[in-house]
């Protein structure tokens, strides 16, 4: 976790963090064909967190499903507008548990609740130059309370790959058929710890019982880098978080138009004619969106007709390896 500055409610995180994989081992055992006694344990990195429940939420011995959200919210402008936009829309206010399950429901209706992932594999909605949330997970696993006793903890992952700000939701509900299995109570008593990896929603999805949630519970983070090759970076380029994508783009063009290809003149350098402020490029334009505010920044530092820039794209996503 970063420092916390300010008297912030919810954590900086620095990047994802090594957890345990234990499907991962399990095929590397059977690769090896060894008979366990020189085991390895697997990792991958992700985000883990716990969800709780009491003995009154979930009674001992009786099958319950536990569905998990996991959403990113991308803030074009800053947080205070963007509550004030979704304020306006009806949204459900920020404390309520089941913000984003409700959205998604909501915007998903004829599909029973269920998100649907596009081709690139995102499940997303919002308002350009404004804010897109997107669903990362939106699953459920089935449990029962601790025998005898009742209630329980049960340990979660999910990976990521973006740099975001990020909300949990979970509720309890009645399991559905999609539910998938937790895991055993012999794998749960493991040492290191085991969690559950949550599928994406590329993977899987499952309809939304937000509605006859009976307990519900969230949380929120903002992951500053997405691995940790990206925050040694960072560091070293003593990079500071802003609060929204709108004021990352206007630093990323000031600071790129301090360049000595910018500004030769500030160097005791002559300006190449046909590129006075250098040569502008912005490789993977998607939406265009980025490549929008990139040329107004640009217009507003060097006039209308001063610089250009060069977007390019091939549309086919980033390969998988």
């Amino acid at each position: 976790l970063e420092d916390q500055k300010g008297g912030a409610p919810f954590p900086d995180v620095r990047h994802p963090w090594p957890v345990r994989d234990l499907d991962e081992e399990v095929k590397q055992l059977k690769a090896s064909q060894s008979d366990g006694s020189a085991r390895s344990i697997a990792v991958r990195d992700g985000l883990e967190f716990v969800i709780e429940a009491s003995p009154e939420a979930v009674p001992a011995d009786v099958p319950v499903g536990i569905f998990v959200g996991l959403f990113s919210a991308s803030h074009t402008s800053s947080e205070a507008k963007v509550e004030e936009w979704m304020s306006s829309g009806g949204t459900p206010p920020p404390h309520n548990p089941l913000r984003m399950w409700t959205m998604f429901t909501h915007q998903y209706h004829e599909n029973g609740g269920r998100v649907q992932a596009d081709d690139l594999g995102d499940a997303c909605l919002g308002e350009a130059f404004r804010a897109e949330f997107c669903a990362r997970v939106f699953t459920c696993f089935i449990t029962s309370g601790a025998s005898g006793v009742g209630g329980g903890s049960w340990r979660v992952a999910a990976g990521v790959k973006f740099s975001s700000n990020y909300r949990v939701e979970a509720y309890i509900g009645e399991p559905l058929p999609d539910c998938r299995p937790y895991l055993s109570p012999e794998v749960q008593t493991i040492q290191p710890s085991v969690a559950w990896w949550a599928p994406p929603v590329s993977e899987h999805t499952v309809p939304s019982r937000s509605m006859f949630a009976r307990h519900a519970a969230w949380t929120r983070l903002r992951l500053l880098y997405v691995n940790r090759e990206n925050y040694w970076w960072g560091r070293q380029a003593q990079v500071n978080p802003t609060s929204c994508w709108f004021d990352m783009m206007q630093a990323s063009v000031n600071s790129a138009s301090d360049s000595f290809a910018a500004r030769p003149e500030r160097f005791g350098m002559r300006p190449i004619e046909s590129t006075p402020h250098g040569l502008w490029l912005e490789f993977g334009v998607g939406s265009g969106k980025t490549t929008a505010a990139i040329g107004m920044f640009m217009k507003a530092l060097f006039g209308e007709e001063a610089a250009t820039l060069h977007g390019f794209d091939s549309f086919q996503g980033l390969p998988s390896e």
